[in-house]
């Protein structure tokens, strides 16, 4: 999983993935600091949702696909912590599989006619199996093996990680041009 980490009151957190402190423009930092905690929240929640969206977007075109599952399903999940002002954003994918995908696979693998040859029959049947075993797997029960690899059989693919890391300035520089829009927009509604 993809961790996107803001502290809250200019503390800086350290998850496996991307930690920020607010630093830098003060002049902002002073007006967010004298928002409400609701409005600080709603804003850093935006803000590292819409970074994260780079995130998920290059992790898409880098994973590893064999049914092509895993990429349907990964998906940007943020939370903001009250107490503690943390607000955590996560790339992984979704627990259960949406109704819309299960029909479509539905209808993929029944989609198939007839093959005119021999090898067109053999592709068809392998198009036929992967679409059937596309159905059977929930791809939050192994996706950290694809991610982390095994001791023994499965090598790291680490393709999350490495999108992190290759993107790292560009969500960054996402974050903060979303969270500056949002702290303009809502100092100007105050006056």
């Amino acid at each position: 999983m993809a961790l996107f980490t803001i502290g809250g009151n200019g503390k800086s957190f350290s998850q496996s993935g991307i930690s920020m402190r607010l630093t830098g423009d003060k002049a902002a930092i002073r007006k967010l600091q004298r928002m409400s905690g609701a409005i600080q929240r709603r804003l850093t929640r935006k803000a590292a949702h819409s970074a994260m969206r780079i995130a998920r977007k290059k992790a898409r075109s880098s994973v590893p696909v064999e049914t092509g599952e895993m990429r349907r399903q990964l998906d940007i999940r943020t939370k903001s912590y009250t107490k503690s002002g943390v607000t955590v954003s996560v790339v992984g994918p979704r627990r259960t599989r949406s109704a819309a995908s299960t029909d479509k696979l539905l209808k993929h693998a029944s989609a198939f006619g007839p093959a005119q040859s021999a090898r067109g029959q053999a592709s068809l049947e392998r198009r036929r199996s992967n679409a059937q075993k596309a159905l059977k797997r929930v791809p939050a029960n192994y996706f950290h093996l694809v991610e982390l690899g095994t001791k023994r059989g499965v090598s790291a693919t680490h393709f999350l990680e490495r999108t992190l890391l290759r993107n790292h300035s560009a969500i960054l520089n996402k974050f903060r041009s979303v969270l500056r829009r949002g702290i303009l927009r809502e100092a100007a509604k105050k006056g």
